[in-house]
């Protein structure tokens, strides 16, 4: 269904998007601009304990700031963002045929390889509620993201279940998917 040209999102979309906007905006503007995706990248970065030298830190800060770029073409004259805007751009540019790919998976990369200390591909459950923390989920809410997400019970989530539980917290409709608790309740 769409209106105006764009795609009407259902209710649990909405409310997801809603929390991960609140989470973004941290000092209650209630609008986002490029200096909210600086200070989550230096959040991300920090959480991570990277020194300011690695390389995988410059990473993570670029793949933020790209998205911000990606997600400003909503933006009015002064570089900003409200929450509709904010919503209609993560909407346009990750939920079109290869968006997520384009758009999110950088980001997790980038995240995932800064937090994964054993460099095995998989993130513990120590290093996936450190990410979390970094971006203002509580404890209580990350420790109850890994036990969903981890359905293998092995202790740790791979690339691969990181990526399907962000696919599912942007773009599923579900509420009982189990990506919708990868950044707390909402």
């Amino acid at each position: 269904m769409t209106a105006n040209g764009v795609d009407v999102i259902s209710a649990v979309q909405r409310a997801k998007l809603d929390h991960r906007f609140s989470l973004l905006d941290v000092a209650g503007k209630g609008y986002l601009d490029r200096t909210d995706y600086a200070e989550l990248a230096r959040q991300i970065a920090g959480g991570a304990q990277l020194r300011f030298d690695d390389p995988r830190r410059q990473e993570i800060v670029d793949s933020l700031l790209g998205l911000w770029d990606i997600l400003a073409v909503h933006a009015d004259a002064d570089g900003r963002l409200s929450r509709e805007a904010w919503q209609a751009s993560v909407q346009e540019s990750v939920f079109e045929p290869d968006g997520f790919e384009r758009v999110m998976e950088p980001v997790a990369a980038s995240v995932i390889a800064g937090y994964d200390g054993d460099g095995d591909g998989e993130l513990d459950r120590a290093e996936f509620e450190a990410v979390l923390m970094s971006i203002r989920v509580d404890a209580e809410g990350a420790a109850a993201a890994f036990a969903r997400l981890d359905t293998r019970g092995s202790g740790k989530l791979s690339r691969e279940q990181l990526m399907v539980a962000l696919r599912e917290f942007l773009v599923s409709d579900d509420p009982d998917s189990p990506g919708n608790m990868l950044l707390g309740s909402f």
